[in-house]
Parts: structure tokens; sequence; C-alpha cells
């Protein structure tokens, strides 16, 4: 996608671009994934930094800690070998 599109931040954010780059560049990947994609415009690199943004705010919303639901008086596996026996 052209960094000057306005959908460009949606995509960082959305697809998890950055988290990508990482794991691919972690897996040793990076360089054989991307040989073919088409140079980037230099101009387009102002841009990057509202992506990149873009992408922090969209993970702190969407991944918060989860509140850890009442348990009940049994384990799932102490409920589903009740459930059986029944």
């Amino acid at each position: 996608m052209r960094a000057d599109s306005p959908r460009f931040n949606y995509y960082v954010s959305r697809w998890v671009v950055p988290e990508k780059i990482a794991a691919a560049k972690l897996a040793g990947t990076f360089d054989e994934l991307t040989k073919h994609c088409p140079p980037i415009d230099p101009a387009w690199v102002r841009l990057v930094p509202a992506a990149l943004e873009a992408y922090r705010q969209f993970i702190a919303e969407t991944r918060r800690p989860r509140e850890t639901p009442a348990s009940s008086s049994k384990s799932g596996k102490a409920r589903n070998k009740a459930r059986l026996a029944a």
C-alpha cells in the first residue's frame, strides 16, 4: 500500500504491520519476503511516524488486560468429568 494513501495508517495499525515486520526479521525471512516489493518513495518516510502512532493507539485499545471471570467451584476437567458421568 502506498504510504500517501488515506488508508495507510489504518492498514499499518489494523494489520499489525510492525509486529509482522519484527516477526519476519526475527525468523530471518524479511529479505526473502520483501525482495520483490516495489521501491518506496523516500518522501513517504515522513508519513511513517503517524502510522506507527495509529498502530500504538490501536494496540493500547485492543490489548487491555482481561478481567478474570469468576471461577466456578470445579475446574474445566472436573466439570467435564461430572457432566460425562451424569
